[in-house]
């Protein structure tokens, strides 16, 4: 590696939430998080995020969302360690078609991969499918038998920050934000309307690898001071998109009066009053906090299966 760039160290932190409904229907937490390293800090990081889909048809959603996570933090570490090999800096272009190309299709590809292990070591039960027909009718389980992918449906949101460059991939519904120094807050991706409702692209999906959005942002291009990964069932919570914006400044002023173990024992109860105030859905969020600042570093910019 080049030697020529800004050592940078980053903290995460997070909680899950099992939503207010769920709770009241005696359903799991379908939401799921993880990252890397385990001490939640390092020159290089990872944070996964996934969110089951709620589909009665996509009944181990919930186990689906944890391999998401498991899978996909193994899948980036390989490409950290893959990329360590390199001159970053010459070769920053040939990484970022790597990560726009190739890492979606490694990200289903282990995802599957973990998914027939599961299923083949624990085969849908009769009450599985039982189940699944006095809910649907016996349709969805032909849909399912043809695709038993789709019993762990599941999306997909990754954030990988290193001393080059932070990476955003997001496959489905929910939220990345990313909030500079001065408490501004935007979208490093773009919102994808067509998830209004209760639809989302997929990990179970043909072809789900097309439907990724992969954006690779150099430094010192754009470094934020936050960045922000949630599950849908937060921004639900909130009745524009204009006030759900606002968690980016009020998480950035709460890392200044609180240090970020303390932010985040706090963060339970926020999330609890969110889903029981709004959406009902399981909440899920994951904080990544620069320690190491730099001034002179600015903002960073800004087929489909329901799930009801």
């Amino acid at each position: 590696m080049s030697n020529h760039h800004n050592k940078q160290e980053w903290q995460v932190i997070g909680k899950t939430v099992r939503g207010s409904s769920h709770v009241r229907n005696n359903l799991p937490n379908q939401d799921a998080m993880g990252w890397w390293p385990d001490s939640k800090k390092g020159h290089s990081l990872i944070l996964v995020v996934a969110d089951g889909h709620g589909s009665s048809k996509s009944f181990r959603s919930d186990q689906g969302s944890r391999l998401a996570v498991n899978s996909a933090k193994q899948t980036l570490q390989d490409f950290l360690t893959e990329i360590s090999k390199t001159d970053l800096v010459q070769n920053l272009a040939s990484i970022k078609q790597i990560a726009e190309l190739d890492l979606p299709k490694e990200l289903i590809k282990n995802w599957k991969s973990e998914v027939q292990k599961n299923f083949s070591e624990h085969p849908f039960t009769d009450e599985e499918w039982i189940k699944l027909k006095n809910q649907e009718g016996i349709q969805q389980r032909e849909q399912v038998e043809k695709n038993p992918f789709i019993a762990y449906g599941t999306t997909l949101l990754s954030i990988v920050v290193t001393d080059f460059f932070i990476l955003y991939i997001q496959l489905g519904d929910g939220d990345i934000l990313c909030v500079d120094e001065q408490g501004r807050t935007e979208r490093p991706l773009r919102l994808d309307k067509r998830f209004l409702g209760n639809q989302t692209t997929s990990l179970c999906l043909p072809d789900a690898w097309k439907e990724f959005q992969v954006r690779l942002v150099p430094y010192p291009e754009r470094m934020p001071e936050l960045v922000l990964a949630s599950t849908d069932g937060y921004s639900n919570s909130f009745r524009t998109e204009e006030d759900f914006i606002k968690i980016g400044k009020d998480y950035w002023e709460m890392t200044y009066s609180n240090n970020l173990i303390e932010l985040e024992n706090q963060l339970e109860n926020f999330l609890k009053s969110a889903s029981e105030q709004g959406s009902g859905d399981d909440i899920t969020l994951g904080i990544i906090k620069r320690l190491h600042q730099n001034k002179s570093n600015n903002l960073c910019h800004n087929q489909v299966i329901n799930q009801e």
